[in-house]
């Protein structure tokens, strides 16, 4: 092989180096730019999430504040039953924040509007003097689909000689001196309840309770057999009261 076939040879070599390197150094390149361009998305992606993160947590703080508000608004307006004129701004709070599937004490005959809303007339009608006291209000379950707010209350109801009959029916002509003594009374009843607010509905979609109702009523005679006394009773143990016309 002759000089000049050699300096070819090194010079196809020194080209063939030169290109590879060139190309090495773009493959370098390209990849540094793809990396900047991904850390770049990533880091985009990174804020979009904390965003829409905080825009959850800021709805969720939302739906609940409207949960405890609607809750705590229910006893405000209730606090003394169903008030004469107020009853039609009553009705309407109720119709506005709870669902039309509503069923309130289990009772599926009737939409839950109207049978808390006779619950409420019966009450205010039977005792001189209604008062709901909100002790307790707290958030206990919190859900992509549901928040429930949990309530203690205390019911204080003063006694006539109207809510004796329905209470206690068998004393009315039997002992008169009790009835007498239980006129003016308060009865006491404690009262948990849950409301359960839809999030894609923002209503109260199920309303349950418990009370020591029949308890109450039988502490509140002192009687060693108080519970005699609630034969025949409209209070149910839930606090329902079913008065003849109901249960015909």
């Amino acid at each position: 092989m002759g000089n000049r076939e050699l300096e070819c040879s090194d010079d196809r070599e020194a080209r063939y180096r030169q290109r590879s390197q060139t190309n090495q150094r773009r493959y370098r390149q390209r990849k540094k730019a793809a990396w900047i361009a991904l850390e770049a998305e990533v880091a985009a992606l990174y804020r979009a999430n904390e965003k829409l993160q905080e825009e959850l947590r800021t709805m969720a703080l939302r739906v609940c504040s409207h949960a405890t508000g609607v809750t705590h608004e229910y006893y405000t307006l209730f606090k003394h039953g169903l008030n004469g004129g107020p009853c039609k701004v009553q009705a309407g709070y109720l119709h506005s924040v709870m669902s039309p599937t509503l069923v309130f004490l289990g009772d599926t005959s009737v939409d839950g509007i109207t049978k808390i809303l006779e619950q409420l007339h019966l009450y205010t009608a039977l005792f001189d003097a209604f008062q709901l006291h909100l002790d307790h209000m707290e958030t206990v379950y919190d859900s992509d689909d549901e928040v429930v707010v949990k309530t203690l209350a205390r019911l204080e109801l003063r006694l006539s000689r109207l809510s004796i009959a329905t209470i206690y029916p068998t004393l009315i002509g039997t002992n008169e001196e009790l009835v007498q003594q239980l006129i003016g009374r308060t009865m006491e009843l404690r009262i948990i309840s849950h409301f359960t607010i839809g999030k894609g509905t923002g209503k109260v979609e199920r309303l349950s309770t418990e009370a020591s109702a029949s308890l109450t009523a039988v502490e509140l005679l002192q009687l060693e057999n108080g519970v005699s006394a609630l034969e025949t009773s409209a209070l149910r143990s839930n606090g329902e009261l079913v008065v003849p016309w109901r249960s015909q």
